[in-house]
C-alpha cells in the first residue's frame, strides 16, 4: 500500500462522511474489534523500531532485514525517515476515522464509540510525538530528511484540515482531534464558505499530497502490511455501519 491509497482513503471517507455519521446500521463487533487489533499491531511496531533507533542498537539492521513487513519498504532511505512517513500518514488516516466515531457518537447522542476511538488515537498521537521528537534529536539524519518529514507533517495536518474540518467543526471535537490552533479552524471554514463548501477543498488537498504518492527516486511514500491491514479495517466498519460506500470502492482502495 502507498500514500497515494492512504490518502484516497481519507478522501472517501471524508466525501461519504455524513453516510456513516447518521447511518441506521450498526457497526459490526468484530469489525470494531479487527480495528482496535490491526491499530495495536501497528502502534507496537513502531514503538519496537522507535526504540531500536533510540538505543542506536547494532542490530537494528539485522532485525529490519528479518522483518517480513519491513523488508519490501525503502531499503535505500534511513529507518528512521521511512518510520515517520508511515507514522505521518497513518496518522492522517486515524485522525479522520476517529473524527467520524466521535461524530457518530454525538449525532446519535451516545458514548458507545467514544472509548475506543480516543484509546487508538491517543496511542497514535503520542507515536506520532516520540517520532517527531526523534527526529529532531537525531544527530545523523541528513537535513534533506528532516526538511522532507517537515514537509509532510505540515501538509497532511493541513489536508486533514480540508478533509474533516467541517465534521469537527459542526459536531464540536476540534478539542479531541485539532492540532491546538482553533484559529486554523476558523481560516478554513472561511475559505471553505468562500469557494461553496467544504467539498472544494478535497480537490486542492489530494493535490496537496501528490508529491509523496511517487514511486520514481524513492519519492513516494511505501506502507507496510499492518497498515494496510489497519486501513482495512477501518473501510469494513465504515461499510458495516451505513457508511456510503459500495463494495467495489473498498477493494479498489484496500488493494492499492
Amino acid at each position: 500500500m502507498n500514500a497515494a491509497a492512504i490518502t484516497q482513503i481519507v478522501a472517501m471517507l471524508s466525501a461519504n462522511g455524513e453516510s456513516f455519521i447518521q447511518g441506521n446500521a450498526e457497526i459490526s463487533s468484530e469489525a470494531l474489534g479487527e480495528y482496535y487489533v490491526a491499530s495495536r499491531t501497528c502502534l507496537n511496531r513502531w514503538m519496537k523500531l522507535l526504540q531500536l533507533i533510540s538505543d542506536e542498537a547494532e542490530e537494528t539492521a539485522f532485525e529490519l532485514e528479518c522483518d517480513p513487513f519491513w523488508s519490501p519498504l525503502q531499503q535505500n532511505l534511513p529507518v528512521l525517515r521511512t518510520l515517520a512517513e508511515q507514522v505521518l500518514l497513518m496518522g492522517m488516516l486515524t485522525r479522520c476515522w476517529t473524527t467520524l466515531l466521535l461524530a457518530r457518537d454525538r449525532f446519535r447522542r451516545t458514548q458507545d464509540l467514544e472509548d475506543l476511538a480516543r484509546n487508538v488515537y491517543r496511542g497514535h498521537d503520542c507515536v506520532r510525538r516520540l517520532t517527531l521528537n526523534q527526529m529532531e534529536e537525531n544527530a545523523y539524519l541528513d537535513m534533506k530528511h528532516i526538511l522532507r518529514m517537515e514537509m509532510l507533517r505540515r501538509d497532511s495536518e493541513f489536508c486533514m484540515l480540508d478533509f474533516c474540518g467541517d465534521f469537527m467543526a459542526r459536531y464540536c471535537i476540534w478539542d479531541t482531534v485539532g492540532d491546538g490552533n482553533v484559529e486554523s479552524l476558523y481560516r478554513r471554514q472561511d475559505v471553505a464558505r468562500e469557494e461553496g463548501g467544504w467539498q472544494a477543498l478535497h480537490h486542492d488537498a489530494l493535490q496537496r499530497m501528490h508529491i509523496y504518492c511517487s514511486e520514481d527516486d524513492h519519492a513516494g511514500v511505501l506502507l507496510d502490511d499492518d497498515c494496510a491491514e489497519m486501513a482495512a479495517t477501518i473501510l469494513r466498519c465504515f461499510w458495516s455501519g451505513g457508511g456510503e460506500l459500495s463494495e467495489t470502492e473498498v477493494m479498489v482502495a484496500v488493494s492499492a
